[in-house]
């Protein structure tokens, strides 16, 4: 659960968990495997058996996830319109609000989500804005920015 945010935070999401190497037999395994969909919302967990050699990472791959080829890239952070601001929003699931802070610092955006720390350069239309409001819900991070009126003047008529 703790590295789940830091690789959304650096758009590498998690969808899919592969537990490998897990022996039937043992029951702390079996118990660990079955908890984990409960405490991962929105993850689909595999597992693939543990075998006498050492097993060869594709091999396994492709034979506990066969789709792995027709994946699609998870969604990125994306820029909206909601009245007059401009709202950049990033997926990071499982992160905590009190652990997430953002703070635009020039062209770039400066992102903190735990101990880990991200520098972001700004979209363009976000770069004449500034930063207005930060909200992490549902595992979305909501940043809400507004134009700079030194930057955006209002348009006005010319004499």
């Amino acid at each position: 659960l703790q590295t789940m945010t830091p690789l959304a935070l650096f758009e590498l999401p998690v969808t899919d968990l592969v537990v490998n190497r897990v022996q039937r037999r043992r029951r702390y395994d079996r118990n660990v495997v079955e908890r984990l969909p409960g405490q991962l919302a929105g993850v689909v967990v595999r597992t693939a058996p543990a075998t006498p050699q050492q097993p060869d990472p594709r091999a396994t791959g492709r034979t506990v996830y066969p789709e792995l080829a027709q994946l699609q890239r998870p969604p990125r952070p994306r820029v909206g319109r909601s009245g007059d601001a401009f709202v950049w929003t990033w997926p990071l699931p499982f992160a905590q609000p009190d652990a997430v802070a953002a703070q635009a610092v020039g062209d770039d955006l400066l992102l903190t989500v735990g101990g880990q720390r991200r520098v972001v350069p700004l979209p363009s239309v976000l770069r004449r804005c500034e930063l207005q409001s930060a909200t992490l819900s549902g595992g979305v991070l909501r940043l809400s920015f507004i134009p700079n009126p030194a930057v955006w003047p209002a348009n006005r008529e010319a004499p």
